[in-house]
């Protein structure tokens, strides 16, 4: 563990602290939303989708015309075939009560402290909106705080992998640059698959009629805060149980908690190592050889007066005591 860096125990109070932000904002919103919820006046959005179901039914003049329950439970399977959801959340009977399911309101506040923000719900009351600023107001810097926490320790991984690639290289290979650059990739491949190549096969396993290039694509719009929208994980599903369904939502939150840290800490690896290569390049020294000034990176095609290759090693440690005395020829 690095100097000043939080321990594990010092991280728990903080996620424990993050937990129960994300719960008991579930339980504010769905209780603002739906109390505040007014079926004799529901939002415009739903108000023109009713207008045109009900223009539609109206509009049909031939016997055995769809009732208005049939109609909106035909829309509701257009747009699952869509969408991969329903878009309303409040059923097709204008005088019913908004029942918003905990958990649903859970996944919903998850996806706005981590800036996610997938589109699939949102409030419909004055209430709600007002609320969904406040939270993430508040609830964006605790998940920043830590993410940055946890990514301390998981750098420690990154740290670690780094090591072993270096000391498997090094007795192979002596150019330490290319090593630097082995140890990128290697880090790289280890993230993509742990964090995208693998998810994604378990997601096309478990959601309904998603293939493996669609999972892919989510998980990176997922990690990278997108956040589109077109596809959601973890939402209710006529093939799990509610308990199922709950569990499936956390282990998502948890992975992707996981993976916003890891996939920071890898690419501040890989941000680091690059600017250590080109650091090594920028500070080669100059060295003074017979009263020329003369570039390390230069070197390259001079021969000593005896034809010898001049070796920038070498002129380096010459340098340090004196002027180099053999003198050199021009370019080859």
């Amino acid at each position: 563990m690095g100097e000043g860096q939080a321990s594990w125990r010092q991280i728990l109070p903080v996620f424990i602290i993050f937990l129960i932000f994300l719960f008991a904002g579930a339980g504010i919103f769905k209780g603002l939303e739906e109390y505040f919820y007014d079926p004799e006046d529901p939002p415009p959005r739903r108000r023109k989708v009713d207008e045109i179901i009900h223009e539609f039914v109206n509009n049909v003049t031939f016997n055995g015309a769809p009732t208005s329950e049939e109609v909106h439970n035909l829309v509701k399977q257009v747009e699952i075939a869509k969408h991969g959801r329903v878009l309303e959340q409040v059923s097709y009977h204008n005088d019913t009560l908004y029942n918003l399911d905990y958990m649903e309101s859970w996944y919903f506040c998850m996806t706005i402290v981590t800036t996610i923000g997938y589109g699939h719900m949102g409030p419909l009351t004055d209430a709600g909106k007002i609320f969904c600023c406040v939270y993430a107001f508040i609830g964006i810097p605790i998940c920043l705080i830590l993410l940055a926490l946890v990514g301390g320790q998981l750098g420690d991984a990154n740290r670690w992998m780094d090591k072993r690639v270096k000391e498997a290289l090094s007795k192979k290979i002596k150019n330490p640059g290319f090593i630097s650059i082995v140890g990128i990739l290697v880090s790289l491949i280890v993230m993509l698959s742990v964090f995208f190549f693998i998810p994604a096969l378990i997601f096309t396993l478990v959601e309904e009629d998603w293939t493996y290039l669609e999972a892919l694509y989510y998980c990176f719009i997922t990690l990278s805060t997108v956040g589109f929208g077109d596809f959601v994980a973890a939402l209710p599903s006529k093939t799990q149980t509610y308990l199922i369904n709950t569990i499936y939502k956390f282990v998502v939150f948890l992975w992707i908690m996981v993976g916003l840290t890891f996939l920071a800490g890898a690419l501040d690896l890989m941000v680091t190592k690059l600017k250590e290569l080109g650091s090594r390049v920028k500070d080669i020294p100059s060295i003074d050889i017979d009263g020329v000034n003369m570039d390390m990176p230069n070197m390259k095609g001079f021969k000593s007066k005896k034809g010898q290759d001049i070796k920038p090693k070498e002129v380096a440690e010459w340098g340090k005591t004196g002027r180099y005395n053999g003198g050199f020829d021009t370019p080859l």
